[in-house]
């Protein structure tokens, strides 16, 4: 038999383990901690979602904002640069036929608005090999009907910027600047003179039919329009019913004859904008409107393009985080049509309501006044 017992076996007495209080204040322990951590880790995901769909829509309307501000900057080059064709009817034909999809005029931008829906924004600009600047109509004056060269050349004081193959458009101005607006018909430039005072005119099947131009005059001059492009701005679904909207472009060259059509950013859910007018000729914008000019005394007035953009996170949040649309405070210095007060200043209301789940996102509003350069440096801007 062993010399020790298992009675006396040393530290038997404390090696029981542990006691039920015990026991249970280390699950309670354990349990709180659980919790403690779970909530942190709630909040910061929570925190996170706010912070990531705030910052979405944040990238949305910068980006959309850029491509807007770069394109109206642009409106009008080249159609602009002489009072009396801005905004000019436009008559263009290929093979004697109407071309579809083309702009009606050659006004820099074009404001359309529709109840309930975002605004649309059309911006057209001329687009030439090289530069484009207007040239006066010479003698001997073009006459399609007319022996030897008259028939097949458009005489002009200079044709510096035109190349060959670019689409001119003959302006004529109308009778009175304050009562109408001129006309201009397109026809191809299929030569450049080498005496830099003309270009030739082909007949052709295509831009040059005999019919196309007739008989011109020393009032008129030429417009190189280039290739002329006529972008369309509108906030559209992404795809038949669907709740998700972009801003969408869809650009029409004329001389390719066809319209592309691309997202420019989505998250986009409303467009508003405005007509910056200078109605006193002192060379600051005085007041918004939104009816589109029918006079070219009228486009003469219209220095600016004052826009609002509404975009969305895309995070749908669980609660309702937006109870009420969206405000773009105009401030109270100029006059905007469709405001109405919100505290000490005027605001127009934005539509976010393009899903019936509208309020369970977050919303930002952008806002940008961009001056139209092209209508700043024309040639009368200074008079």
């Amino acid at each position: 038999m062993s010399k020790y017992s298992l009675q006396s076996i040393p530290g038997k007495r404390h090696s029981a383990g542990f006691t039920l209080v015990e026991l249970m204040v280390g699950v309670g322990v354990g349990l709180l901690s659980t919790v403690v951590i779970a909530t942190i880790l709630a909040r910061s995901e929570q925190q996170k979602r706010n912070t990531m769909s705030g910052s979405d829509a944040q990238m949305a309307g910068a980006l959309a904002i850029f491509e807007l501000e770069k394109e109206v900057r642009e409106a009008g080059y080249g159609l602009t640069s002489d009072t009396g064709g801005t905004a000019c009817t436009l008559t263009a034909k290929y093979a004697g036929a109407a071309i579809a999809d083309i702009p009606a005029d050659l006004a820099p931008v074009v404001i359309t608005k529709t109840a309930d829906k975002p605004d649309t924004l059309r911006i057209t600009k001329s687009v030439p090999t090289r530069f484009s600047i207007p040239a006066q109509v010479n003698a001997p004056l073009f006459n399609p009907t007319g022996a030897g060269s008259v028939a097949n050349t458009v005489t002009l004081k200079s044709n510096i910027g035109i190349a060959a193959g670019d689409l001119l458009a003959v302006v004529s101005a109308p009778a009175s600047i304050e009562t109408g607006v001129g006309s201009c018909i397109v026809f191809q430039a299929t030569d450049v003179k080498a005496d830099h005072m003309g270009v030739g005119r082909t007949v052709d099947a295509a831009w040059n039919s005999v019919a196309t131009l007739p008989a011109l005059s020393l009032s008129q001059y030429v417009v190189n329009l280039g290739a002329l492009e006529s972008s369309t701005f509108s906030v559209v679904p992404v795809s038949a019913g669907s709740p998700v909207y972009a801003l969408q472009r869809a650009q029409f060259t004329l001389k390719d004859r066809a319209v592309v059509t691309r997202v420019v950013q989505n998250g986009v859910v409303d467009l508003k904008a405005f007509y910056g007018v200078d109605s006193d000729a002192d060379g600051v914008v005085d007041k918004y409107v939104s009816d589109t000019p029918t006079t070219v005394a009228g486009w003469q007035q219209v220095r600016a393009v004052r826009m609002a953009l509404l975009t969305r996170s895309e995070q749908f949040e669980k609660d309702k985080v937006t109870t009420a649309e969206p405000l773009w405070d105009v401030g109270k210095v100029a006059a905007v049509p469709g405001v109405e007060d919100c505290g000490s200043s005027k605001c127009i209301k934005l539509n976010p309501k393009v899903a019936a789940d509208w309020e369970h996102y977050r919303y930002k509003v952008f806002e940008v006044v961009i001056p139209i350069r092209n209508q700043l440096w024309r040639s009368d801007a200074g008079s």
